[in-house]
């Protein structure tokens, strides 16, 4: 039960017809020359909510009394005021780049509390420096500056939520005064396919209501539009998905080909001397190639040689040792057919060879796992099990695990990288009813032809023409 209506009030030679929408629970009344938006509760009728100040200064305009449009002519502005349920729909569309702030409101201090979706969720008192200076100090959007588009303001008269329908081209501006701080959300209508997108913003108005009331508005909004899925649902197409519920989550670092847990603990001392004596030698070796593909700057041979003096290396020197063996397996020049003929190696690995002879590409997880068993078959009395190597990303991380009694755990490693050059972990890990994968943003889309962040590489056409833009027309850069 609603109804719109056009009422005029004020005095003088000027009169400003004002928007007035009555739920079952309130009265909403919107200034078509300002939008001044303001609310109050049928049962209250003392008190009124400031939903918005006024911020407009557009007198040029119509108002359809039926659909509660507001038509700025020379503007290309159109602005519609609905009720949805108990909520007021506050709509804007133009037909050319604009740029719209709307709401925009003060909040004593001493008195309001603000709902604000970062991290796990903040409850902002206004009245602490703390809280202000930090939303302040930087801008402020609905997409990577808020984790949802939505937002709440709690008052001892009432709470007011704000849900934005479109996260796109918008920015939200915090001005610290003497007793209240000022909120003004601008939309900007761009220069490129979003112009004629319309900001879309619902506005709910509760008293005596939870800190989690905005929260749930926003879950209902979502299930309203068929976006919001249960973990039941996602479990139906994604089975593992279910290994989530109850897990404890940790990122797995250190997923470098070799790791200071891949060299014997009394190795160490005997594995320097034996790569200095074979790179002295003059002949093709393991050693010798060592050398080969290192940089002439990183400092190799002071560290081997410093390594082979001390019976027990100490912590530093152990990572540089293995630092530098590191790089020297990621080198698509560390195989040479003088030392490790083809016809000599497992059946597995002959290929590789007989490509890398051929001066063939070899994919980087693939040249790191050919290299690792060629490092390994030189040096076995100093090195552990290939199958074995890794630190974070490692067959003894899911042992220890195990054996502490977990069933389940997330393990999310630094890049894909780590997984695709060890495999074998990911599928010991599921074995052990654990989910393993690379830590990324969702949001990124990157150049396909770059080596970087291979999980957020899509086509050329995607990352050309898909980015989310400013209105000038450059792309938004993330992290």
């Amino acid at each position: 039960c609603c109804s719109a209506l056009l009422l005029c009030c004020g005095g003088g030679s000027g009169k400003s017809r004002l928007i007035r929408l009555d739920s079952e629970t309130a009265v909403f009344t919107v200034d078509p020359v300002t939008l001044e938006t303001t609310m109050r509760y049928k049962d209250r009728p003392g008190e009124e909510l400031t939903i918005s100040e006024g911020v407009f200064r557009r007198r040029n305009y119509t108002v359809s009394p039926d659909s509660g449009s507001i038509r700025y002519g020379r503007d290309d502005l159109t602005v519609t005021c609905k009720l949805k349920g108990n909520g007021l729909t506050m709509s804007f569309r133009s037909d050319r780049p604009d740029s719209v702030t709307w709401p925009a409101f003060g909040m004593t201090k001493h008195d309001t509390v603000l709902i604000w979706p970062r991290f796990e969720g903040n409850y902002i008192p206004l009245s602490n420096t703390v809280w202000t200076n930090y939303l302040t100090s930087r801008s402020w959007d609905t997409t990577e500056g808020q984790y949802m588009p939505f937002w709440g303001v709690d008052r001892n008269d009432g709470m007011l939520t704000y849900i934005v329908e479109n996260p796109f081209h918008n920015s939200i501006a915090f001005t610290d005064k003497a007793k209240s701080v000022d909120l003004a959300f601008t939309h900007t209508f761009p220069d490129n396919n979003d112009v004629d997108k319309p900001v879309t913003f619902i506005v709910y108005a509760d008293h005596n209501a939870s800190p989690i009331e905005p929260a749930l508005h926003f879950r209902r909004r979502l299930e309203e539009q068929g976006k919001l899925v249960s973990l039941k649902e996602k479990m139906k197409t994604a089975p593992s998905v279910e290994g989530l519920i109850g897990a404890p989550h940790a990122y797995i670092w250190d997923g470098a080909p070799v790791t200071i847990a891949d060299v014997r603990p009394d190795g160490w001392q005997p594995l320097a001397r034996a790569v200095l004596e074979q790179a002295a030698a003059g002949i093709p070796s393991a050693g010798e190639r060592i050398f080969a593909v290192l940089p002439r700057d990183s400092s190799a041979e002071e560290t081997f040689k410093e390594a082979a003096g001390l019976s027990s290396p100490y912590s530093y020197l152990r990572r540089s040792m293995a630092h530098l063996l590191s790089q020297a397996l990621r080198s698509p020049d560390f195989f040479s057919e003088a030392v490790w003929p083809p016809s000599t190696l497992p059946a597995e690995h002959r290929s590789t060879a007989e490509t890398l002879t051929a001066g063939g590409p070899v994919d980087g997880p693939e040249l790191v796992r050919f290299n690792s068993h060629l490092l390994h078959a030189a040096f076995p009395d100093y090195l552990t099990d290939p199958a074995t190597w890794g630190n974070g990303v490692s067959t003894h991380m899911i042992d220890a695990l195990s054996e502490a009694g977990l069933d389940r755990f997330v393990l999310t490693c630094d890049g894909i990288e780590s997984i695709e050059t060890r495999p074998h972990v990911a599928e010991y890990a599921a074995e052990h009813g654990f989910l393993i994968g690379p830590y990324d943003g969702y949001d990124s889309v990157h150049d396909p032809d770059s080596p970087q962040w291979p999980t957020a590489a899509f086509d050329r056409e995607l990352y050309e023409t898909c980015a989310v833009r400013r209105p000038d027309g450059t792309p938004v850069k993330g992290f």
